[in-house]
């Protein structure tokens, strides 16, 4: 059985394994996992470990690897499958969080086209279209959580959730316009996060009008434009992630979840990184993991 097969051919390969890094435990540091092309030509997470006794699992990510949206998938499905978990936190905005939500449960792909959200083109694409087969068939659905900060999706959302034939209030009609006739051709530029801003404050003057606005859209509205996480705090991002973290989850009363974040925001003994916040909370419940690379040849294993 050659491991990643479908995302890379054959040849010498990068291969990715899943490394519990950060906990301080007779498994701390051990390999505990690793991935191999199933028969349906997809990954699947091949380990030992029981997952049964965390609540809080974190996978510290390696950005930009083509084979990583496989990954992803396997981990999740296997979460998913052999515990129950189907609340997934991923290095996204709300708005997005909130698009790719929407094609899991309608399978309509205009909900992530047009323009593509973050992570959602190339592989990316491949995922998606493979976790709505998977979550179609399960009575458990699946539910994508966004911690990051906003993107261009955003405008995206603002437009299809304002109501049609409906003429917005004075202190809307400007930022309506803008939401409607926007090109949106970057997925983060300083321009669209100035624009972010602007709308923000505006909705931080006007809230009353959103509301009678957007109805009973109003609250998603308010937490896109809310978002702890901007890009203007970027600085205080791991913060922002932490706070999103524990709203969502405190808030919505889910138990075990799985969290996807770059590397540098997975270190549980820096008090000032996501994983090192959430230490504090769930303690031995929390389990962080890390992906590092095996340049070997499959020849050479």
């Amino acid at each position: 059985m050659s491991e990643f097969a479908y995302f890379f051919g054959v040849g010498r390969l990068i291969a990715l394994f899943l490394v519990l890094c950060c906990l301080a435990y007779p498994v701390a540091g051990q390999q505990c996992g690793r991935f191999a092309a199933d028969s349906n030509g997809g990954q699947r997470l091949i380990t030992t470990i029981d997952f049964s006794a965390y609540r809080a699992i974190v996978a510290g990510e390696l950005h930009n690897v083509p084979c990583l949206p496989a990954i992803k998938l396997a981990f999740i499905t296997h979460m998913h499958e052999h515990y129950g978990t189907n609340h997934v936190f991923m290095e996204i905005g709300i708005s997005a969080a909130w698009l790719y939500n929407q094609y899991l449960a309608t399978g309509d792909t205009a909900f992530i086209t047009s323009p593509v959200p973050v992570y959602g083109g190339g592989e990316g694409r491949v995922f998606w279209e493979s976790l709505y087969r998977y979550n179609r068939a399960c009575a458990n659905k699946i539910v994508i959580h966004g911690l990051d900060f906003e993107r261009l999706e955003f405008i995206k959302v603002l437009r299809l959730l304002r109501p049609a034939k409906t003429e917005p209030p004075g202190a809307l009609k400007r930022v309506m316009q803008t939401v409607d006739t926007l090109t949106i051709t970057s997925p983060n530029s300083p321009s669209l996060n100035t624009l972010y801003e602007q709308i923000r404050a505006n909705f931080n003057s006007n809230e009353a009008e959103y509301r009678a606005y957007y109805g009973e859209h109003f609250s998603l509205v308010k937490r896109i434009m809310m978002n702890e996480n901007t890009h203007r705090a970027y600085g205080g991002r791991d913060t922002n992630m932490f706070t999103t973290v524990q709203q969502q989850s405190s808030e919505r009363g889910f138990g075990k979840f799985v969290v996807f974040v770059g590397q540098r925001h997975n270190d549980r003994s820096a008090p000032d990184k996501l994983t090192g916040m959430m230490a504090g909370v769930y303690g031995k419940t929390l389990l962080s993991m890390g992906m590092v690379a095996d340049t070997r040849s499959f020849e050479d294993r």
